[in-house]
């Protein structure tokens, strides 16, 4: 079994901490208290023209009860 953390793109004018305020909600259905970013990765190819960078953040606390998602795209699977 493996495990992604949730993320997703930020949208329009949305903080990254409010995109992963609302992607951890949508996709585990829990409230978070974020804290800070504590890794950074990019990935770039010039050849492409595309640049992706990833912010992780630590949480400092969170309520409720982690559902596992319910669409075949998110749903776990065990090996």
């Amino acid at each position: 079994m493996f495990w992604i953390p949730p993320g997703g793109g930020v949208e329009r004018e949305e903080s990254p901490f409010d995109c992963a305020k609302r992607e951890v909600m949508g996709e585990i259905g829990m409230h978070i208290n974020r804290d800070r970013v504590i890794y950074v990765r990019q990935r770039a190819d010039t050849e492409l023209d595309y640049h992706h960078v990833e912010l992780f953040i630590l949480v400092k606390s969170f309520c409720g009860k982690p559902a596992q998602a319910t669409t075949p795209k998110f749903r776990l699977s065990h090996c």
